[in-house]
């Protein structure tokens, strides 16, 4: 793939070569008449030709580069898609092999007696955490007497916010230095 590389490089300079000499001949066909006129218009459809045959030279290459790297890459992806399909082969046989070794019943079987163990732990678990009830019962007027004074405090600490900001100001200096 190197080799069309630095073809198209160099076709890609001898066309900018022919953009120069062209727009050099444009000056002079602008600035002559007669003779002179005539051969730098007669050359610059020389020039004109070539360029466009080396355009085409450049454009059959990117073609035939292109085409290399499609092929390049179907292959690669038919030997990507080859890996896989054995890979799925493989293990096909593995999981048909081990399959043979279990049973859904079995399997089902075994997961409704964890489900029962646990559970069995969650229930060991809420009555381990279960009160001993040796403190007083808590009722409703007593939630409600300790909410109100909970809220009273919360709003003793917002009205009290004003202070916060008198103690950080600095006193006032007296007169003395």
């Amino acid at each position: 793939t190197q080799r069309p590389e630095t073809r198209g490089a160099a076709l890609d300079q001898r066309i900018q070569k022919f953009d120069a000499e062209l727009l050099k001949l444009k000056q002079v066909i602008q600035n002559s008449r007669g003779p002179n006129k005539e051969r730098a218009m007669q050359r610059a459809m020389q020039l004109l030709q070539q360029k466009r045959m080396v355009e085409g030279q450049r454009n059959q290459m990117s073609q035939h580069q292109w085409n290399i790297e499609q092929m390049q890459y179907t292959r690669e992806m038919m030997q990507d898609t080859k890996m896989q399909v054995d890979v799925m082969k493989d293990s096909h046989k593995m999981l048909t092999k081990e399959f043979k070794n279990f049973k859904v019943e079995d399997v089902e079987k075994m997961h409704d007696q964890l489900r029962d163990l646990y559970e069995d732990a969650a229930e060991i678990q809420e009555i381990m955490g279960r009160d001993y009830e040796l403190n007083d019962p808590v009722d409703e007027d007593d939630l409600r007497d300790e909410l109100d004074a909970l809220a009273f405090d919360m709003e003793k600490e917002k009205d009290a916010s004003y202070l916060d900001a008198a103690l950080a100001t600095p006193a006032p200096t007296t007169g003395v230095r």
